[in-house]
Order: structure tokens, then sequence, then C-alpha cells
């Protein structure tokens, strides 16, 4: 081998030595890439929504109805949130107008407004829904939920509501009229929203809005200064409450405190907070808004603050959050500090739940130059957005969980159908008639006209035992009779009958007797029929049992589990369409009911209609052709009809329900204790027309008396 030959060789050795070197440090680079950790990628996978609205149930924005048209925007805002708050469209002077548009007490009843029975005043204005009206629709389209914000404030409230004659150039009302004007609008509005077939979206309402930081506005020139004892503050509550209860969303919709600085008043709103639940809970819990400045308030007295409100037992949302800061890191690393603290908090088992960003992106805050949010624009996420979600993870929780999403509608007009033994109906219990206890003579299972019991003599008798966690519930119980006499089914709860279901016809029907009082904890519930003459049988199919909660038979809530606390009810958003494999017991809310009319107060016709004030102030019907009627306005063609009555003595009475001359059903009084009966899901023309509650079979052995009419 000469000297050439070996430099060759050398040469050969060298390039193989460098490519072998080049793969080696290339290899190193490329494992190197895949260890060091990679946050951004991390949060690519992660969204607010999947993450935070996981843990706390609700993650969101604030938003206008513009921005909402906008399908980039919302598409946006499905990636990111399930909740929404309108930022002003849903407050006192947009829903009433910078001048007072007056309609007659007659023509807002029409219209569905609530109408106080001891209102004086001849005109109230005009409530202006459009905008509600379209958001609810948005939302329930594409499966977001909405808090309803606000009802009650000292600002962006037109003076003129507060002015005698609706006229800002008049003296202030009493309190007494404007205790009446207020129940009046939260009543009217929670009634409109809960009547949509949308309604279902709004999961919280803010009732009153920064009361203790109110100055010169009406509310204080009517009822004085700010103190922790309002008595307005504490009525508003009370009429909230009052339409949850009555649309049955008691335990499933949250009445709020909103306010800001609320870590500067803590002992201030407590102290206020336990005045208007001093005779039962009827606030749910403190907003905190949560306009943040890095400068202050510290970390450490946000986080004393929000323990404070949780250790007395108040349910908390972040209803407003922003962070006014010095950049963009400054923002970043205090957010990251506040969520951490929020999140062990929430790991420990606190009630928060909810957190809400003031606005979309730092061009469209409300805070004029300052970038206090979690993106700079539509889609471009700060450093803030990053370090949200890294809080998230370093809590404990990993990855983003893709059952929070908001691809689904929950099912408002499912049709019912049979579970096994008991089901959840809405916020209802439903227990099938055949899965029951049975007992008596004859008592046993039929096919037609539903899969239920016959119930064929006195002493047959149906029974199950049911844990109730509250002392009032409404029951309703599908059944018929099987010709055309009336068939009686009474109720018993612990050995007390409470009432009595009639079935007039053989047709499946709903009837619902309201506002049952019994006790709590197990109790035995029976259907048993006591007055059989021989002439009917009754069949019955499921008792549904609306003030009851509890399980739901394993939900697809497969996010926590164990539906953390109830705090946000049957999670709709993890659903997909509201899947609660309960055997298609959605039977929604066909038309809640909002509106309450007077019988006496009605059009009297026929030979003997009069007014009667035994047992109780009302109208009554003597003989066939005596009626009452009157004049609606419905929106929507579905309603269930809710009539309270009398017979005069043990014989049933009868009392027809007729839409523009059409019978539509027939109400059952089988005694001469006051009842309510309903008639559910009654479908009619929409616009104006003529309601008429008349008498058509009577055989001269009793009469009928009539109180009010619901719907």
């Amino acid at each position: 081998m000469n000297f050439v030959t070996i430099l060759e060789v050398y040469f050969k050795m060298k390039k193989k030595f460098k490519k072998w070197v080049s793969s080696v440090l290339t290899a190193a680079l490329l494992v190197g890439t895949l260890l060091v950790p990679n946050h951004r990628a991390e949060a690519a996978e992660e969204t607010l929504l999947n993450t935070y609205g996981s843990v706390f149930g609700y993650s969101g924005t604030c938003i206008n109805l513009n921005q909402l048209r906008n399908a980039n925007t919302l598409a946006h805002v499905k990636s990111q949130y399930n909740s929404i708050t309108l930022e002003n469209e849903m407050k006192p002077d947009a829903m009433l107008g910078y001048s007072a548009n007056l309609i007659s007490k007659d023509e807002a009843r029409r219209m569905g407004y609530y109408i106080p029975s001891s209102m004086t005043e001849n005109y109230v204005p005009r409530i202006n829904f459009n905008t509600v009206d379209e958001v609810m629709k948005i939302c329930h389209e594409n499966g977001l939920k909405m808090r309803a914000h606000t009802l009650v404030w000292h600002s962006q409230t037109p003076d003129w509501f507060f002015r005698n004659g609706y006229s800002g150039n008049n003296g202030y009302v009493s309190q007494a009229q404007m205790d009446l004007r207020m129940e009046f609008y939260v009543k009217s509005v929670i009634d409109h929203v809960y009547n949509s077939p949308y309604g279902d979206v709004v999961y919280a309402w803010d009732v009153v809005n920064e009361y203790q930081h109110a100055t010169s506005c009406g509310w204080l020139s009517i009822y004085g200064n700010v103190n922790n004892y309002p008595s307005f503050v504490k009525k508003a509550f009370q009429y909230a409450h009052e339409r949850l209860e009555y649309h049955g969303k008691g335990n499933s919709v949250s009445l709020f405190y909103n306010d800001y600085n609320t870590y500067m008043e803590v002992n201030d709103i407590i102290t206020m907070v336990n005045f208007i639940n001093s005779n039962g809970k009827i606030c749910d819990g403190v907003g905190m808004q949560s306009h943040l400045n890095t400068n202050y308030p510290s970390v450490s007295y946000y986080t004393d603050a929000v323990k404070a409100f949780l250790n007395e037992g108040f349910e908390v949302q972040i209803t407003e959050l922003d962070v006014v800061n010095k950049g963009d890191t400054d923002q970043a690393d205090y957010l990251y500090q506040i969520m951490s603290n929020l999140l062990a908090l929430k790991k420990n088992g606190a009630k928060i739940t909810g957190i809400t960003v003031w606005g979309l992106s730092d061009d469209v805050t409300w805070i004029r130059g300052e970038r206090p949010l979690l993106f700079s624009s539509l889609g471009q996420p700060k450093s803030a957005y990053y370090r949200m979600l890294e809080a998230y993870r370093n809590a404990g929780f990993s990855g983003g969980n893709n059952n929070t999403g908001n691809s689904g509608n929950t099912g408002n007009n499912g049709n019912a159908g049979n579970t096994g033994n008991s089901g959840s109906n809405g916020n209802a219990t439903v227990v099938q008639c055949e899965n029951m206890t049975k007992s008596g003579q004859y008592t046993g299972n039929v096919g037609n006209p539903f899969n239920g019991v016959a119930l064929y003599a006195n002493n047959d008798a149906v029974s199950f035992t049911q844990n109730f966690t509250t002392g009032t519930s409404d029951f309703t119980l599908r059944g018929a009779s099987n010709g055309s006499n009336t068939a009686k089914v009474d109720l018993v709860i612990g050995g007390q009958t409470k009432g009595t279901f009639s079935f007039t016809s053989t047709q499946a029907t709903d009837v619902t007797i309201k506002n049952v009082s019994h006790g709590t904890g197990n109790q035995t519930v029976q259907l048993v029929v006591t007055t059989d003459d021989g002439s009917w049988d009754c069949y019955a199919d499921y008792l549904s049992i609306s003030a009851t909660t509890g399980s739901n038979n394993n939900n697809n809530n497969n996010n926590w589990g164990n539906n953390w606390g109830n705090n946000w009810g049957n999670n709709d958003w993890n659903n997909n369409n509201g899947n609660n494999n309960n055997g298609g017991n959605n039977t929604g809310n066909a038309g809640a009911q909002t509106n309450e009319v007077q019988c006496e107060s009605m059009t009297k016709s026929g030979q003997y209609t009069g007014n009667t004030n035994n047992p109780f102030n009302g109208v009554a019907l003597y003989a066939n052709n005596d009626k009452v009627s009157f004049s609606q306005y419905f929106a929507y063609d579905t309603h269930s009809f809710t009539l309270r009555g009398a017979s005069n003595n043990s014989k049933t009475a009868k009392v027809d329900l007729v839409i523009n001359g059409q019978t539509v059903g027939t109400f059952s009084f089988g005694n001469n204790n006051p009842t309510e009966y309903t008639i559910q899901n009654v479908k009619h023309a929409t616009g104006q027309v003529t309601i008429e509650l008349v008498v058509t079979t009577d055989d001269g052995s009793w009469d009928a008396y009539i109180d009010y009419l619901k719907f």
C-alpha cells in the first residue's frame, strides 16, 4: 500500500466518520425535540371549554347579538365557551326603552305579562323581548347556555320607571307602588324566558346588580340609602324565586347577587345575603364580577373573599373577569395564581360553578386603552390564556376533557316514553305504575290504552316508596277512564289523602295536583280507588313527581362521574341532545305556564253565570251553556292549562276548555275542595284567540265553581 493509497483510505474513513457523527447528532436533536415539553403544543389540544368548562361547569364570555350573528365569532365562542352573558341588551333600559311605551293591563295579560293582582295602575310599560328571544334561539341551536343579566340595577334603569304616570316630569311613586312595578317587571321577564321554547338555555340570573355601590337613582330615592337590610332587594329575590318555583326551575336555576369589588365588601354582602335568605333560601349565592388589576387586589386578598362566601354556604360564580395589567407577562402571572387558587378550592369540593370572562378580546373590551382579556383579537390567544391552561394542568387536571362540548341542544320537546322503575323527566321523577306494588282484589296490568295498571274496584291500589328531599311537590298522573264516566284515583302519601286525579274519557290524559305538602325522607305513595260506584274502571300509566331530585339513572355525564354536588343540574352540555338514558322521558316545556287570568274578570254569558265568594272569589257555572270567556294572544302553539275550581258537592263538575270554538279538553272537579286541574300540552292556534270555559254536560246534580285559569 503506497502513500496515495493510504491517503485514499484515510479520506474514505473520515467521510464515513463524519457521516456517522452527523447521523448521531441528528438523532440526538430529534430525541431532544421529543423529550423537551412543548406547552404550546399541549395547550393547542386544550381550550377554556374542555378545561375550565369541565371543572367548573360553565366557561363563559360576554357578548352582544351582532357578535353572535357573525359566523366566525360564533364558531370562536363555541370553541372556548358553553355560556354567554349579554353585555347590555338584557339590562332594564334595553328592555324598557328610554321612554315609556304604555299598554293596558288587559293587553299586557294577553301578551303573557305578569300583572300583580293588587296593581291598580291602568297601564304598564311594554317590554321589548326581541333581542333576548333571538339570543336564546341562537344559544339553543348551538348548544350554549346563558346567564341572564340583570333584573334590578341602579344604573341603566330608565328614570321614568320610578315616576308617577311613568313620566320623568312627575314625582316618584310610593314604595308600595314600586314594589308592584318591580314584581310586574321581574316576573314578566322570567315568565317570558321560561315560556319560550328556548328558555331552558337560561341557567342563572343576576337578580340584583351592584346594590352595595348604588348612587343617586330611583331605587334609592324611593327606598332610602344603601344598607345591609334592603327590603326591595329581598323582594326582588322573592319575586324571582316564586317564578322559578312556578316553572319548576327552583332546583336547576340559580339566583345571584352580583357586584364588583366584592373582596372589599365581604362582610356587608354576607350580612345582606343572609338577610335576603332569613325566611328561606331565595338567593343562591354571589356573582363576583372580578374586574381586577394586577396591582390590586392581591391574590391572597381575592382568594380570602372567595373562601368567605363559600364558608357561608353561598354558591359562587366569577361573572365578569378581566385584569388590567402592566404587560402580557404581568397579566399572565397574576391570572395563573388566581386560577391556581380557584382550581385548588374546586378540587376540595368548593361550590364555584362558573367562570365568565368579560369580553371576547382586547379590541372589543369595555375598558378603553387597556388589554385586560385573554385574546388580543378574535382567535389570537395571549400569554394569559396559556398560563390559565397551565394552571389547570398544574392543579392536577390533565388534558382537555372533550365531554364538555356544546355540540347539541337539550331536547326541549321530546316525547314521553316508558322507563324502567323510575327515571328523570326534566326535573321530575317518573314512576311507571306497572312497576309499583299492586294490592286489592282486581288490580292488574293492561296493555290498552297504554302499558299500565287497571284499577277495577274500591281499594284496588298501587304503591311505592319515595325519598323526598323537599317538602312540597307537584304530582302528575297519566291515566284514562274505561268509558265516558269519570274515573277517580286518590293520591295518598304517608296514609293521608292529598288529592284526587279525575279522568273523564278513554283518551290518555295528564292530570296534575300542584303544591302537595308532604314530609321529607322515605314516604309511602299510593294510588288508590275509594269512590267506585261500579260504572267505571281506571287505567293508570305513570306518576311524575316534579320536585324530586336525585340520581339520573346513569346519565351520559361521563365528565366527572358523580355529577359533582348537582351544582349544574344534568350537565346538559355533555349530553349531546340530552340523551339521559331515560327511555325518552324528556317531555320538555311545551309552553310553560306564565299567565293567570281571574275568572271573575272574564266575560260572563249563559242564563245563570255569576260571581261567587265561596269557596273562593270566583265564578259559579250552574247550567249548560253557562260560561266565561276572554281573548288571548299566543306567540307559541302549545300550552298547558290549569284551572282552579271545585264542585258544589261530591258529584263531579265538568268544565270544557274551548279555544276558537274547538273543545280541547275537560276540567273535572270531584268534590267541594278547591283543586288545580291541568290539561297538558294543548295544541292551539297562534295569534289572537278566544278562550272559553263552558259547561256542556250538566245533569242538574252539580254546579261548578271556578277561580282562575293559568297557562
